[in-house]
């Protein structure tokens, strides 16, 4: 009865759960973060940046339609100059004249009105309405005018609202005016402070639509250039993967093809072995009992000679035994253990042309 055992199969190995790539390991999201950042930081800065060089720029402007204002009150229809100006500034601001002066002199600048203080801070005269009351911030404004120091507030909508009835972004510069021209070498007294008022809202809201074109372009510039990189670097990575899978095919085939190599010359040396080590080490074999059984049949016919046959008969043994079964091992040190049946083959093979012989 033959029983068969049916080997027990273990159970395949679990393969080990591949890492999880984490999002922020993804060259192509951490540019995207980083261009978002920097839109960010751009609109953050650019929001601060702009607008306020805006506001400058407008109240460089507002300066100069300050000092034509001023030439217009030194040289127009109705002269407050000279010793006599100040003296004479509350009479002359009351006429219809004066009105008539400086309303005409906001045709030529982008203003919406023009406030005259006295240098104690009382109002003096308005082209609309009245002069607001000084107070708050057009109040340090004011202190630094009267110290010849160029002052601009910018009054968001609510301020404006609150201070001069106008719901608008304002822009107020505040500018000493002296009782003479300047530059015709006579000392000059401090005549009053004149305040141009301009609307800004027009002008901020370019510059903060400005930030956010600079800020889209740029974002649109750096996705498309990061989208770009991202295609070349992956249609690469495909190149360098494509030829990694070639070279592993060549590594195959030089790695197969040095294996028939060495089969081939591990063939060609055990068959060299086993030729040695079974048939030329058997027909050696085969002369060296001949020689004996000549030595024992013609030992009394030649006695002289029988050393030289027994030293003749020993190096044959030696030749066999030592050298062709040393030069054997070195080719192929296996052959020696399969030796027996190969040299029972070749004794076979040497014998039966004269005696059957079976194995």
């Amino acid at each position: 009865m033959v029983r068969i055992v049916k080997p027990m199969t273990q159970p395949a190995p679990e393969s080990a759960p591949s890492p999880s790539k984490s999002i922020f390991q993804s060259p192509l999201l951490i540019g995207l973060v980083a261009i978002t950042l920097m839109t960010g930081g751009i609109i953050a800065f650019g929001s601060n940046l702009l607008p306020q060089n805006t506001l400058n720029s407008i109240s460089q402007g507002q300066r100069e339609d300050l000092d034509r204002f001023a030439s217009v009150i030194h040289y127009g229809d109705v002269e407050i100059t000279g010793p006599g100006g100040r003296e004479q500034l509350n009479s002359v601001i009351a006429t219809s004249s004066f009105d008539a002066l400086m309303k005409r002199g906001l045709f030529g600048a982008n203003a919406q009105r023009l406030d005259l203080y006295s240098i104690t801070g009382e109002p003096l005269y308005a082209t609309s309405g009245s002069p607001p009351v000084l107070g708050g911030s057009m109040l340090t404004a004011f202190d630094e005018a009267i110290n010849n120091k160029p002052a601009s507030i910018h009054m968001e909508p609510d301020a404006s609202l609150h201070r001069l009835g106008v719901e608008a972004n304002l822009l107020q510069t505040y500018k000493l005016t002296w009782d003479q021209p300047p530059g015709n070498g006579r000392s000059a007294r401090t005549l009053m402070v004149a305040v141009i008022t301009t609307n800004v809202g027009r002008d901020l809201g370019v510059a903060h639509k400005s930030v956010w074109i600079i800020a889209g372009v740029f974002n649109a510039g750096m996705v498309i250039v990061l989208l770009v990189l991202h295609w070349a670097s992956a249609r690469a990575q495909t190149r360098l993967q494509r030829a990694n899978e070639a070279l592993a095919v060549q590594n195959v085939a030089v790695r197969k093809s040095r294996e028939r190599m060495v089969q081939a010359a591990d063939s060609t040396k055990r068959a060299i072995a086993e030729e040695l080590y079974g048939t030329v080490q058997s027909k050696l074999f085969a002369v060296w009992i001949q020689l004996t059984q000549f030595r024992e049949t013609n030992l009394e016919a030649i006695p002289d000679q029988i050393e030289e046959l027994d030293k003749i008969t020993l190096d044959l043994d030696n030749i066999r035994e030592d050298d062709i079964r040393g030069i054997s091992h070195r080719l192929h040190p296996s052959i020696v253990r399969v030796g027996a049946a190969v040299g029972l083959r070749s004794l076979r093979n040497f014998y039966e042309s004269m005696i059957p012989v079976e194995l």
